[in-house]
């Protein structure tokens, strides 16, 4: 929240909009035709919606919900449990966290392991997408009931010690169960394709990698064709990274003569100060 703005906290009886956690931004829309800010968790897991203008109490509210941004974070999220689960199985990597980008990549940080196969992973999670792989979610409504729940009695060290309801678990076809309280498509195929992007070894001792999928993906494309028209446009040719290390190397020489010629130049002017009568020396030099 911005300083000296003035923001409304509002607490509905039921409410459309996703708070943030679990690694996922708050959603966005509108109460009635008022902007929503921000939207979280209070000290007792109430969802307290933001805004920037008052609201009547006691109102009834129409609300409606920015469900393109609402969708991205679907299938981020989604595509997130699809390459853990294909982490696990594949190599035995357990995934430690993730963050889920306003935009742009995402990554997830899992276990360091340096012989991991990714484009093996990519394509294997494609294929799935493809196959309009699906995933089903089970709602826990007590701790009881989640007590009883098998995936609990299997794991009962995964039990939250504070059991706020209700507790969701997200099982993927072939994969297992992972506790979720985030958004998601209803089956695979609506992430629509998904590209490990960049890895970054040893981050905290573990291997970050960054992804992208559906709309986002195809955003991004559409960046690196448009760069690369450009590139193309300048340089007049499509094998244009020859052309651009060649043009780098040149650079750092003519950074390196300018440097030469640059000190040659202060040790002439300093010689020749020296020899005059004058008491004062006006420096000058190029900035670096």
């Amino acid at each position: 929240l911005q300083k000296n703005k003035k923001y409304y906290a509002i607490q509905l009886d039921e409410t459309i909009f996703f708070a943030e956690g679990g690694g996922q931004p708050y959603d966005l829309g509108k109460i009635a035709s008022v902007d929503l800010y921000y939207v979280y968790h209070g000290e007792n897991h109430e969802v307290i919606h933001v805004t920037q203008e008052a609201l009547n109490i006691n109102e009834n509210v129409q609300l409606t919900l920015n469900f393109q941004r609402r969708f991205d974070h679907m299938q981020q999220h989604s595509c997130q449990h699809l390459l853990s689960a294909l982490f696990e199985k594949h190599f035995q990597l357990h995934t430690h966290s993730w963050w889920l980008a306003q935009k742009d990549e995402c990554y997830i940080d899992l276990d360091y392991n340096p012989d991991v196969d990714f484009e093996f992973i990519e394509r294997k999670a494609n294929e799935l997408i493809l196959a309009g792989t699906k995933h089903t979610l089970t709602v826990l409504n007590s701790r009881e009931e989640a007590i009883n729940h098998t995936y609990y009695k299997e794991n009962p060290q995964k039990l939250p010690e504070k059991f706020i309801e209700p507790l969701r678990l997200m099982d993927i076809d072939g994969f297992g169960v992972n506790p979720c309280c985030g958004t998601h498509v209803m089956k695979f195929s609506e992430l629509e394709c998904v590209k490990i992007t960049n890895k970054i070894n040893k981050v905290k001792g573990n291997t970050r990698i960054f992804f992208l999928c559906g709309n986002r993906a195809v955003k991004y494309l559409g960046k690196l064709i448009n760069l690369e028209k450009d590139l193309v446009s300048i340089l007049q040719t499509k094998d244009f990274l020859p052309i651009i290390n060649k043009i780098i190397e040149e650079n750092k020489k003519y950074k390196a003569e300018v440097k030469r010629l640059t000190t040659d130049l202060c040790s002439i002017i300093s010689n020749q100060l020296i020899e005059t009568d004058l008491n004062y020396i006006v420096y000058y030099g190029v900035e670096k």
